[in-house]
């Protein structure tokens, strides 16, 4: 027993650090490149840039009624009548076809406020794509983050398991020489399988954290999988960025800030479009039309003109328009305050919880040391029977959880670093080379 113990624990170390290899040597990327490959290849990049298209399609349509108008038709008509009187009787066919060209003069401020709109319509097409092509890159890099996590958890959890198969080797050498009684090396036995089950539970996680990681960089598990190659570390320049990201908001310049100040303006502009359908459109016509009973001796008629039309009276449209346009306003206006409070709410939460996580991941590290020496001590005391072997597994989950504790905190201070990252990324689109 104790042998098939000792060799499935050796085989399983042997499969994890070969993994381990495999992972950070073959398939090992940087965040960066991460983040450019899924610019380039993922399915949600693909969302983005065609919800791009479709948005500056729909800008470009409420400008295409202050340019000229064309219309063609063309009618042929067979007549059948009983009127036995060649003179009142109707011909037989009759064959119309015309044009119709108009250019619209004056439309009491529509034509100059909905070329203003269609500008900020673009505008905030650009800048929601930007945002959320930033969102993608924050995904990626929580998955990125996610993966070096489980990493981590696994080198503990093999580091574990080795540690387990000595205290085993230990019982079972004191059981030998009649130091320890039988009951030690049952229980270590029980702390090996377990840590077995720990061990390819981690990696379990860490293959659904490398496939998931994958997935947003629009790969598949029939591809290669990519595994980070970056060392999982506290971030060093969150001070710096909180200061980029104070002063943006400073100066207005933070993207939610200018994706509000664009919504607040296409409904300022929106207002003025509904006021302005108040006031009648001028407009030049000019049309032609020929029209006959027989298509080499038709009769042709042209026309050209100005045309005033007015919407006297709509039913309530253009007011409830008016209304409309108006409680929007005030609805991207308290947005954009609401914005502005909220950013610098952020500002200070995200202040005070990397302040707490540094003193925090201090305080861990220590803990880390601490425990790891507990145990060491604790593993001679057992060897000279000071202590009980289940005494010592308590030293043991201590040196464990406290590594898993200092990971935790890591993994937290990473994910407050992208956010903020996120925060202050600039509104420009990003390079996909």
């Amino acid at each position: 027993m104790a042998r098939l113990i000792q060799q499935s624990v050796t085989t399983l170390t042997v499969a994890t650090i070969v993994l381990l290899m495999m992972t950070s040597t073959l398939f090992a990327i940087e965040l960066k490149e991460a983040q450019r490959i899924a610019r380039l290849y993922s399915d949600q990049s693909e969302i983005i840039n065609a919800q791009r298209r479709c948005d500056d399609a729909a800008a470009r349509q409420t400008t295409a009624f202050i340019r000229p108008q064309l219309q063609g038709y063309a009618r042929w008509v067979n007549l059948d009548s009983n009127d036995s009187n060649p003179l009142t009787a109707p011909p037989e066919r009759e064959i119309t076809t015309g044009a119709k060209a108009t250019q619209l003069l004056f439309a009491g401020g529509r034509i100059w406020n909905s070329v203003q709109l269609q500008s900020s319509l673009e505008q905030l097409a650009m800048l929601q794509q930007i945002d959320e092509q930033h969102t993608l890159e924050y995904d990626v890099a929580i998955g990125y983050i996610d993966v070096q996590r489980q990493q981590q958890i696994q080198i503990i959890a093999t580091d574990r398991l080795r540690q387990r198969q000595q205290e085993f080797d230990d019982a079972q050498a004191l059981f030998e020489v009649g130091s320890a009684p039988f009951l030690d090396v049952r229980e270590a036995q029980l702390a090996v399988q377990q840590a077995q089950n720990d061990v390819q539970a981690v990696e379990s996680n860490l293959f659904v954290a490398t496939t998931t990681f994958n997935r947003l960089l629009g790969r598949s598990t029939n591809d290669t999988l990519l595994t980070p190659n970056q060392a999982f570390t506290r971030q060093s320049n969150i001070d710096q960025l909180l200061q980029q990201l104070h002063q943006q908001i400073e100066d207005n310049s933070q993207l939610n800030q200018l994706v509000n100040a664009t919504n607040h303006d296409i409904s300022t502009r929106q207002q003025h479009i509904s006021k302005g359908e108040f006031w009648p459109t001028l407009s030049l016509v000019a049309s032609g039309e020929s029209y006959g009973i027989h298509r080499d001796s038709m009769n042709e008629s042209t026309a050209i003109g100005l045309q005033l039309d007015w919407a006297i009276l709509s039913g309530g449209e253009t007011r409830a328009k008016t209304a409309q346009a108006q409680a929007s306003w005030q609805r991207t206006r308290a947005l954009k305050r609401k914005t502005d409070k909220q950013l610098i709410i952020t500002y200070a939460n995200i202040q005070q919880q990397h302040h707490d996580l540094l003193k925090q991941i201090e305080r861990q590290q220590q803990s880390v040391q601490l425990a790891k020496a507990n145990y060491q001590d604790s593993r001679a005391l057992y060897m000279e029977g000071s202590i009980t072997l289940s005494h010592l597994g308590q030293y043991n989950l201590a040196y464990a959880e406290s590594r898993f504790s200092l990971t935790q905190l890591l993994y937290v201070h990473n994910q407050l670093f992208h956010q903020l990252q996120r925060l202050v990324a600039t509104a420009t689109i990003a390079n996909n080379q």
